[in-house]
């Protein structure tokens, strides 16, 4: 049985922010470990993190450029 793989904020970020520069990095090792079954472990606070990144990317671009930008919270998108 595999270890279970940590997933830090930045790991997350990356995941969800398709402008992020380690997105297709991050999608192609997404998908690699959900092929080979392994578990994911976050703490909350990597989560409050996640969240608060979220926001603040959003609301910061929307403020200076009257555009919002998206993250994809569904990950099943990035098994296709």
């Amino acid at each position: 049985m595999s270890s279970p793989v940590f997933v830090d904020s930045v790991a997350w970020i990356a995941l969800l922010h398709s402008a992020d520069s380690l997105h297709e990095q991050t999608v192609q090792s997404y998908r690699k470990l959900v092929t080979d079954a392994r578990d994911f472990v976050t703490t909350s606070f990597v989560l409050v993190e996640v969240a608060n990144v979220v926001r603040t990317v959003a609301t910061t671009l929307s403020d200076r450029t009257g555009k919002t930008t998206s993250f994809n919270c569904d990950l099943r998108t990035y098994l296709d």
